[in-house]
């Protein structure tokens, strides 16, 4: 793998640069719960936070485009994902619900921001 990432409960344990271009990257759930690891591109000049604003009140058009991702995998499981990522700004978030509260794992803290240099 050219990258490595561990999902817990409820966070992404990765790198905070990756390079460009074709890459696998290797996915391990390390949590008790399933995850998942969509991945969007920033908007130029768009932050983290902007996505975090939009994502609970979708208003115009996002400030990312999804490029892709890998599905839920559950507790113990690894998954593997290829992608060809263009220099910029990106986070990596989960949507799975959490079975206690209903709330999707990413208002529980699971988004983080990256770059690709």
């Amino acid at each position: 793998a050219d990258v490595s990432v561990t999902l817990t409960d409820f966070a992404f344990t990765m790198p905070a640069q990756v390079k460009a271009g074709k890459q696998i990257w290797k996915v391990t759930n390390k949590g008790a719960q399933p995850h998942e690891i969509p991945i969007a591109r920033l908007m130029p000049g768009r932050t983290l936070q902007d996505a975090l604003r939009f994502l609970q009140a979708p208003e115009g058009a996002p400030p990312f485009e999804y490029v892709g991702g890998l599905q839920a995998i559950d507790s113990g499981r690894t998954g593997w994902a290829v992608f060809d990522l263009p220099p910029g700004d990106y986070i990596a978030l989960c949507f799975v619900p959490d079975p206690a509260s209903g709330r999707p794992h990413i208002e529980l803290g699971m988004i983080a921001a990256f770059t690709v240099k």
